[in-house]
C-alpha cells in the first residue's frame, strides 16, 4: 500500500511568516545593490585621478557604505546627497558618472586643481540645489544640459576658463539665486532669458572681457 503524502502546505501563519523573509530580504539586497553602486561611482571617479595617496584615502573599495569617506554627506537612509571637497589637490577631470548618486543635491569641488570641461552629463544630476567647481582650470564652453538642473539654486563658475556664450536657455533654471561666472574667457550677449530668473539674487560676470549685457539683463551690472 502506498505510503500516504504529507501536506506540505503552508498554514496561514507560516505563510505570512515566509512572505515577510522575503519581503526583509529584497529590501535588504535593494539597499546593498543600491550603496555599492553609490560606492563604485565615486570609486570610478576617484581612479581618474592623478591624486596623492592621503588625498581620499578613507575612500576604501572594502567599504559597503560611502557615507563615512571625506567629503561625502549621507541622509538617513544612505543616500549620498553631498560631495564636498574644497582645497583639495585633485588634480583631474569632473565626475561624468554620478548617475547612481540619484540624491545627490550638492557638489561642491572649488579650488581642486579640476581640468578638462564640464561634462554633458551634468544635466543629469537632476537633484542639485548647489554646483561649485569655481577656482579651477575648467575649460571649455557651459553646456546647454546645465539648463535642465531646474532644482538649481546656486552655480558657481568662477575663475576657471571657460569660454563661448551663456547658454541661451539659462532662463530655465527658475529657481536660481545666486550665478557667478567672473573671471573666464566668455563672450557674447548675456541671453535674453536670463530676465525670467524672477529668484536671482546674485549675478557677477565681470572679467570676461568680451561678454556684453543684453536688453533683458535690465539694472544687472557686470561685477
Amino acid at each position: 500500500m502506498p505510503a500516504r503524502l504529507r501536506n506540505h502546505s503552508f498554514s496561514p501563519h507560516n505563510l505570512l511568516f515566509f512572505n515577510l523573509f522575503l519581503s526583509i530580504n529584497f529590501l535588504f539586497f535593494s539597499t546593498c545593490h543600491s550603496i555599492d553602486a553609490q560606492c563604485q561611482a565615486l570609486l570610478t571617479w576617484k581612479n581618474s585621478l592623478n591624486i596623492s595617496k592621503d588625498a581620499l584615502k578613507s575612500w576604501n573599495s572594502a567599504d559597503q557604505s560611502p557615507c563615512n569617506w571625506f567629503g561625502i554627506h549621507c541622509n538617513s537612509n544612505g543616500d549620498v546627497i553631498e560631495l564636498s571637497l574644497k582645497s583639495v589637490a585633485l588634480k583631474g577631470p569632473l565626475p561624468s558618472n554620478f548617475q547612481q548618486l540619484k540624491f545627490l543635491n550638492v557638489v561642491v569641488l572649488s579650488s581642486t586643481n579640476l581640468t578638462g570641461t564640464i561634462p554633458k552629463e551634468f544635466g543629469d544630476y537632476l537633484e542639485l540645489i548647489l554646483i561649485d567647481i569655481s577656482d579651477n582650470s575648467i575649460t571649455g564652453e557651459i553646456p546647454m544640459e546645465l539648463c535642465k538642473l531646474n532644482k538649481l539654486e546656486t552655480l558657481s563658475l568662477n575663475s576657471n576658463l571657460l569660454k563661448g556664450n551663456i547658454p541661451s536657455d539659462i532662463g530655465n533654471l527658475y529657481n536660481l539665486k545666486s550665478l557667478r561666472l567672473y573671471d573666464n574667457q566668455l563672450g557674447g550677449e548675456i541671453p535674453r532669458s536670463i530676465g525670467k530668473l524672477n529668484n536671482l539674487e546674485i549675478f557677477r560676470a565681470g572679467g570676461n572681457q568680451n561678454l556684453k549685457g543684453g536688453a533683458a539683463f535690465g539694472d544687472w551690472k557686470l561685477h
